[in-house]
């Protein structure tokens, strides 16, 4: 259920953009491409999305320690945590640059594709960026802290917790930092977890933490 609503929000975000929302901007050889789009419509759903991740029910559960966590559902549940962030923030993100154009052209549009840059380019994408980390850090980093699974996680069953042995406090920030370096040389993170025998990722031990299964024992 919770990965069709957001299938959903991912399906109605593109329309009237041609299935494109965000900002590019690639300069090589001299020559510059910059476009961006948004809508209405993603944009009122983006914070919709938002609140739906904050708040959205999950089932009570217990850790189910008989199996471990496969990589490929790490991997996966990854990779939808990414797209919901990245969803919930490009049509946001799209709009300073959207608004500058309508103001360099003095006509507002939903989209626009130019083949040069402007000075204020820079200034309307970079903090969009900045942002965006910031966004992808928190979400991981607060979903751990409170105990809960990330949307991903939810629909892979599994989430993060501390060790076993109560001694060994678990540094959820850290974790967050290291898994990001992880992920970015993922095939080595990969092998290495790979001849684990409980394919554990290396920012697990180092952070006191680790990726429990869970089973569900009834609603929230």
């Amino acid at each position: 259920m919770v990965l069709i609503v957001v299938l959903v929000i991912m399906f109605l975000s593109g329309q009237g953009t041609g299935g494109t929302v965000g900002v590019e901007s690639v300069c090589e050889n001299g020559k510059c491409l910059v476009r961006a789009a948004s809508s209405t419509l993603s944009t009122i759903l983006s914070p919709v999305l938002v609140l739906f991740v904050i708040f959205y029910p999950q089932a009570r559960d217990e850790l189910d320690e008989t199996k471990f966590v496969k990589i490929w559902q790490r991997f996966l549940a990854f990779i939808l945590d990414f797209m919901v962030v990245l969803l919930a923030l490009t049509p946001i993100l799209a709009l300073p640059i959207l608004l500058i154009e309508g103001r360099m052209t003095g006509s507002f549009e939903w989209s626009f594709s130019r083949e040069f840059a402007r000075d204020t380019d820079a200034l309307a994408i970079l903090p969009g960026i900045l942002l965006a980390f910031v966004a992808l850090f928190l979400y991981f980093y607060l979903h751990a802290k409170a105990g809960k699974a990330t949307l991903g996680q939810y629909v892979l069953g599994y989430k993060v917790t501390g060790l076993a042995d109560a001694s060994r406090k678990p540094n959820y920030f850290a974790r967050t930092m290291l898994s990001f370096v992880g992920m970015s040389m993922w095939p080595i993170s990969w092998f290495l977890a790979a001849k684990n025998p409980d394919r554990k990722f290396w920012w697990d031990d180092a952070s006191n933490s680790r990726a429990v299964r869970t089973r569900q024992t009834g609603k929230s």
